[in-house]
């Protein structure tokens, strides 16, 4: 048994600091997961990337809501079909931003801008890889009061 000093009291231990640690950051990814799991999404097209892998990409849908001549940031789901996949860039895809159903005639596609992001993003083989594009989605500053409520869903490509 060792002897205790007047300095090693009010000392935490190593091991309980890291324990402390590990649980910390178990709690941070914990939380991302569940927030991750509870957006909703649908499925998108498919693009290519590297040799002969290709990766799936959700449309992308906004994290908050938008106010006129604001942006916000939006989230997708990349998962690879096989091998491991380089996303070195994301882009509008062919199909554009799209507006719900019931807002579609009051609040045209055309009130909203995407801007591009050229981040890079790693997908593990036969995995995914939750995306967040912070500030991506902008409602123009003029878009008229039918907008309001309008869920703004983006088509995304892969970019060079």
């Amino acid at each position: 048994m060792s002897a205790t000093t007047a300095s090693d009291r009010g000392r935490v231990p190593t091991r309980a600091l890291a324990t402390a640690a590990l649980v910390v950051a178990l709690l941070a990814v914990g939380s991302g997961a569940w927030a991750f799991w509870s957006t909703s999404g649908s499925a998108g097209g498919a693009a290519s990337s590297g040799a002969g892998s290709t990766v799936e990409l959700t449309p992308a849908t906004a994290t908050a809501d938008l106010l006129p001549g604001g942006t916000t940031s939006v989230r997708a789901t990349a998962t690879s079909g096989s091998g491991a996949v380089r996303i070195p860039s994301l882009k509008l895809g062919a199909a554009g931003i799209t507006v719900d159903a019931a807002h579609r005639t009051a609040c045209p596609a055309s009130n909203f801008a995407f801007t591009p992001s050229s981040t890079g993003w790693d997908v593990a083989a036969t995995g995914s890889t939750a995306i967040t594009l912070p500030g991506a989605l902008g409602l123009s500053a003029s878009a008229p009061s039918g907008c309001q409520g309008a869920v703004a869903t983006v088509a995304l490509a892969v970019g060079s």
